[in-house]
């Protein structure tokens, strides 16, 4: 979905550009303890007890390797099977982030020699660590490079991806209000191009938005939910 953002035309501002996004890598893992619905809603005090223990240890874990380089632990989201952990780390910047084996390890050696003071029941055979930094740099050349002859197009920047097969959040940066497309433009910019990511048909949509603020930042509008199956691409990463 791409949403754009409007910025209110009153009062002028000097041109930033948004920062890029801090490098990190996803990881997964299960716990042995049993799921409730409960843990699907991240509003519940069930889900925030639970992400609060799991980015506290993980915190420990990595800044314990890593130093300074790890900055912190974000979860994702919680799914049954027993209790499933979608979580993302993120490092300071793309030469500290390690690859997959040591990510995983990482883990892996605080549960087996019992360091870090992790006490999470993780299911040691359970760990998968996806490679965002290869993903999201192949997503951002394509939409780059489909996006290049449009006018005032500075860059785009990939938010997260999420199941589903892998669905992409992006933002897409503009150097003024007025150089923005409209959204039908921008999706037929986009539907329009060849690409060698894998795209679900008419998966892509345009949602307009009317952001409200007093200082207009660098306007962008957003795929929000650009649905790319890219399952095949992962696979062959983490097996790479």
């Amino acid at each position: 979905m791409l949403a754009t953002t409007q910025v209110p035309t009153t009062k002028a501002a000097p041109t930033t550009e948004a920062p890029l996004t801090s490098p990190k890598i996803s990881l997964q893992f299960s716990l042995t303890r049993i799921f409730t619905s409960s843990l699907s809603n991240s509003s519940s005090p069930e889900f925030q007890d639970l992400e609060s223990q799991v980015v506290t240890q993980l915190n420990n874990v990595y800044k314990a390797k890593f130093g300074a380089s790890f900055i912190r632990t974000v979860v994702n989201s919680f799914r049954s099977g027993s209790i499933v952990v979608d979580s993302t780390l993120i490092f300071n910047n793309i030469s500290s982030v390690p690859n997959n084996s040591l990510a995983a390890q990482t883990l892996q050696n605080a549960i087996t020699f019992n360091t870090s003071g992790l006490t999470l029941p993780v299911n040691s055979s359970s760990i998968v660590v996806t490679p965002f930094k290869a993903l999201a740099g192949r997503v951002v050349s394509e939409v780059n490079r489909i996006y290049a002859s449009t006018p005032n197009f500075l860059r785009s920047i990939v938010n997260s991806f999420t199941s589903g097969s892998v669905v992409t959040k992006m933002t897409l940066v503009f150097r003024n209000q007025t150089s923005v497309p409209n959204a039908s433009s921008a999706l037929a910019t986009f539907s329009n191009s060849s690409t060698s990511l894998s795209i679900v048909p008419g998966s892509v949509t345009v949602e307009s938005s009317v952001n409200s603020g007093s200082a207009p930042g660098p306007t962008t509008f957003c795929l929000a939910a650009l649905p790319l199956t890219l399952a095949l691409l992962m696979i062959q990463l983490l097996s790479s």
